[in-house]
């Protein structure tokens, strides 16, 4: 990746970059929390770290295995990696990575495997950078780790609230069957009764399934378990 320094005072609003000769300045939100960066070269290291010191911190690795043993201890948010390592050439540590942090995973990798590495790579969400990296290959390169990190993040809240939708939809059938059972209600009667108690009472429908259930299921415990 080439000499690399850092600087910058400790009032300093921006990050300072100074990468092959370029100074790059980058927003501090551009990298996450729980950062770790891989790299042989500790200069590179004490760079790379410069861009996440605002952002809770970097971890670092000099090896591959080092690595791994911090990917399995922790969560990272993303992961650099740059190539190759002492100990493996990297890509498969990029696919390894990709599957335990909760962010992006950038590669910088010689330009002659870089492009080879990027065909397997993309798909996964690695970011494949050839060397030597320039300034702006670094600032799109963390933009697309930035964007890929919102992605994520409205990815899993998507899943989180159909996910709770389901298990809404569960407690509420759960209800209409004890209203069934209770009462002698077919589906849609049981139904208009939820929606119908939910508004006069300014509840959402779980509360009064949920309340239905501890209530009959309650009484049919006592009276021997549902039947």
């Amino acid at each position: 990746m080439g000499s690399v320094s850092a600087r910058g005072g400790p009032r300093s609003v921006r990050n300072v970059l100074l990468f092959r000769g370029f100074v790059v300045k980058e927003r501090r939100s551009l990298m996450g929390n729980g950062f770790l960066i891989v790299s042989a070269s500790r200069g590179n290291i004490r760079a790379l770290r410069s861009i996440a010191s605002a952002a809770g911190g970097a971890a670092e690795a000099l090896s591959g295995a080092q690595a791994r043993r911090l990917l399995a201890e922790r969560e990272f948010t993303d992961v650099v990696i740059d190539t190759p390592l002492p100990d493996e050439p990297g890509a498969e540590l990029a696919l390894y990575a990709e599957r335990r942090c909760s962010g992006g995973v950038i590669i910088f990798a010689k330009r002659e495997i870089a492009y080879e590495l990027e065909k397997a790579a993309a798909a996964r969400g690695v970011i494949v950078v050839p060397k030597p990296v320039d300034r702006d290959a670094l600032r799109v390169s963390l933009r697309a780790l930035e964007i890929m990190r919102g992605k994520l993040a409205l990815a899993e809240e998507e899943n989180r609230r159909l996910r709770e939708r389901l298990e809404n939809e569960r407690i509420v059938c759960r209800a209409k069957c004890f209203l069934i059972r209770r009462f002698g209600f077919d589906e849609s009667e049981a139904h208009r009764y939820i929606e119908k108690t939910a508004m006069d009472s300014r509840c959402s429908r779980r509360e009064i399934a949920e309340d239905i259930v501890a209530r009959l299921g309650g009484a049919e415990a006592a009276g021997g378990g549902e039947r």
